[in-house]
């Protein structure tokens, strides 16, 4: 991971919603372009697609895809749910 990805990484998970509701992928870049100056697209699909790999983040659907935080058992013993990406 380049120092770039790594600066991408936490403007990602800064703005996906911590309540687990999608953002889209367009106004995410959108908003990542106000924080990573000269961010380009393939940079940010390429820092998303890793936090998916992790199981942090998850894609939706919709006509340009969307992007939100994965759910996750807390552990066996619990029914409660827990935002991955609420640690970030």
């Amino acid at each position: 991971m380049t120092a770039t990805d790594a600066i991408l990484r936490e403007a990602v998970l800064g703005k996906v919603p911590k309540d687990g509701t999608a953002i889209g992928n367009g106004a995410l870049l959108a908003a990542l372009a106000a924080v990573v100056e000269g961010v380009a697209e393939a940079d940010y699909r390429r820092v998303r697609d890793a936090l998916v790999a992790e199981g942090v983040l998850a894609k939706g659907g919709g006509k340009g895809s969307s992007t939100r935080c994965e759910l996750a058992r807390r552990n066996r013993r619990s029914d409660r749910l827990w935002l991955r990406c609420s640690r970030y």
